[in-house]
């Protein structure tokens, strides 16, 4: 579980004197507010914006004034802290990539004592809901909906979609909270309601800008969606949208400096830029590797432009998505198994990452552990083996000082151990000589000492970890590069079976185990599959099928019967067995029939849409060759 304040808001009210300057207060708390969008970005809340928004002292802010801005000139009033300001930036600039600056300087400067009240309580998780509550009750423009539908975005789908449908109803022509909705629709795993959304956006946009933004949602949701039938006609449409945007291009020089990041974003070339990523993702998705990388390389140019020319402040965020858009170009020389291309790229991807981090970007530094990891497996593919070492051991040092700054948080410990096991992995890859069946015995005894008596469904459970755990324990045992003793890939299933049973007779409605113990069979089926056992595999598969029916539902996955049942057939469906086409097995039916049921009823979530999208491309032949796309 997350670890909450349990002070009330009026407890965790301090209002702190600001008379040093600024900058040299924020390098004082480690550039917390100086990281830029990273740091103000999704709409979260702020300790003490009780006091400060039910004043009489807002200075009148500039017309155009970012949200950036709002913030700011509350820490150089005084009225916050700089770690006060970094908790409400996180609400206001969502995930979907949308603020509203305008709703929260309105409230800022005009709004009523009960909407100052509810963006105060909105700083601590545990009075999020109550804010919102408050924000519901004074909403009456379609504007006020909107900005509640933003700021419950990140962290409650359900009400977010139904504010941005109350806002639509009051402002059906508001090209925002349509675009808004596509994107919550996406998120709850809606994604038909979405297409429609993103198309009814294309048709209210008026610039070209707007153009190129619902054309790129809309390819995005079929990106999520994994549904390459329709990426094609998808990527088109882009393109198409973009032919407008190169003459904007042409005709919109570039600034000596952006004043700020929303200024940036809506420049032709960032635009062209964003979407050239979302170009090269879904030209991965339909085979077409040559086109996903120069897409990728074109996106990395355009950001390259960008950044140099934004404050410090805001470079975070920018910096992150150039970084990220290495993973496309990555990915294609990973397959072309041009090893020394890879290492190059992604020494150049984590270069970038290590700059995030270092300006003091929190998202950057959780993710730097994970991205050394990365760079150590490249480095085994690539037969460096000094690299392995110092990265895996980087990744580690990293990992070992986020869980040491936060001892009391489960999860972290959990990352320890699991980076040591990662490690133990890539050194005997490259010939160490390692004690494996010790590292896996140290993870998976502290996984099942943390795993016995949790609470079904609990917030960030490791339940999760477990079953990948086990998914990638087969893959490293399936790997055929290293010599690996079999006999502790059975050792571990084995193990792993015992406890899931254990756990399973002492909580027999216990709705985890029973989950994990399904997600079991599937990888022993995936491990017989990559071993050519087509006999074991099916069986495995089968065993799964079989055994949904036995996992409890809940109130959050009633449908997981259904749902599990789903997987386990397109399982069976894409096991190659000779002499039978999946077209033929009488597997695909019933999948697409159970998977069309579910769909229709509403039932069909965001993970099992792509299931669906891929047993329909199997049934009309419309499925990718991506061996054949590799082999170019």
């Amino acid at each position: 579980m997350e670890n909450i304040d349990t002070k009330t808001p009026v407890e965790s009210v301090k209002l702190r004197p600001t008379n040093v300057p600024l900058k040299e207060r924020a390098s004082k708390t480690v550039k917390v507010l100086w990281t830029g969008v990273g740091a103000l970005a999704t709409l979260g809340g702020v300790v003490g914006l009780v006091q400060v928004f039910s004043g009489n002292n807002s200075s009148q802010l500039p017309v155009g004034a970012t949200s950036q801005d709002v913030l700011m000139e509350m820490v150089k009033r005084g009225d916050i802290d700089v770690a006060d300001a970094e908790r409400l930036a996180e609400l206001l600039y969502g995930e979907n990539g949308q603020s509203d600056t305008e709703g929260l300087k309105d409230i800022v400067e005009s709004g009523t004592d009960r909407q100052k009240k509810a963006i105060a309580l909105m700083a601590e998780r545990h009075t999020r809901e109550e804010g919102l509550d408050i924000l519901e009750t004074e909403a009456k423009t379609g504007a006020d909906w909107r900005l509640v539908a933003e700021l419950a975005y990140g962290f409650d789908s359900e009400r977010s979609l139904a504010a941005v449908k109350k806002a639509i109803a009051l402002d059906p022509s508001d090209f925002r909270a349509v675009t808004l909705m596509s994107q919550v629709q996406a998120r709850t795993g809606d994604f038909a309601s979405a297409q429609r959304s993103a198309k009814t956006a294309e048709l209210l946009a008026t610039t070209t800008a707007e153009k190129v933004m619902a054309a790129r949602s809309s390819l995005s949701i079929l990106i999520t969606a994994s549904n390459v039938t329709d990426m094609p006609e998808g990527i088109e449409s882009l393109k198409l949208a973009l032919e407008a945007n190169a003459l904007d291009i042409e005709t919109t020089p570039l600034p000596s400096r952006f004043e700020n990041h929303q200024d940036a974003e809506i420049h032709p070339i960032y635009l062209q830029a964003v979407s050239e990523q979302a170009l090269a993702s879904a030209s991965l998705y339909v085979a077409d590797n040559v086109s996903a990388k120069q897409y990728a390389e074109k996106s990395l140019e355009g950001l390259k432009k960008i950044i140099p020319l934004v404050s410090s402040e805001d470079r975070a965020k920018l910096k992150r998505r150039l970084a990220s858009t290495y993973d496309t170009p990555i990915y294609v020389e990973y397959a072309n198994k041009d090893w020394e291309e890879v290492m190059r790229l992604s020494r150049e991807q984590l270069d970038i990452y290590r700059e995030v981090a270092e300006s003091g970007d929190k998202r950057g530094q959780a993710d730097l552990a994970n991205k050394y990891a990365q760079y150590a497996g490249y480095a085994v593919l690539a037969g460096n083996k000094d690299i392995v070492r110092s990265a895996a051991e980087r990744s580690l040092e990293l990992t070992r000082l986020a869980a040491d700054r936060r001892p009391d948080d489960a999860r972290l410990a959990l990352n320890v151990v699991q980076v040591e096991l990662n490690n133990a992995i890539l050194l005997a890859s490259i010939g160490d000589e390692i004690d494996l069946s010790g590292s896996f015995d140290k993870t998976m005894t502290r996984l099942e000492e943390t795993l016995r008596g949790q609470p079904d469904e609990s917030k960030n459970s490791p339940w999760t970890r477990y079953s990948g755990l086990l998914t990638s324990a087969i893959g490293f045992f399936n790997r055929d590069d290293i010599e690996i003793d079999q006999n502790l890939n059975e050792d571990i299933m084995a193990r792993a079976e015992n406890f899931l049973d254990q756990e399973i007779a002492s909580r027999p409605d216990a709705h985890d185990p029973r989950h994990a113990r399904n997600s079991l069979y599937l990888t022993r089926g995936d491990h017989f599959n990559a071993q050519e056992d087509v006999e074991a595999a099916r069986k495995a598969y089968l065993k799964a099928y079989e055994d949904s029916a036995d996992i409890t539902p809940t109130e959050t996955e009633p449908d997981v019967v259904a749902l599990s049942q789903l997987v386990a057939l397109q399982r069976l469906v894409g096991l190659k067995e000779p002499g039978v086409e999946a077209t033929d097995k009488p597997e695909l039916d019933q999948a697409i029939a159970l998977a069309e049921s579910l769909d229709k009823a509403g039932k069909l979530s965001t993970p099992y849409q792509p299931v669906y999208s891929y047993l329909i491309a199997i049934r009309d032949g419309t499925l990718p060759d991506y061996e054949a796309a590799q082999s170019k």
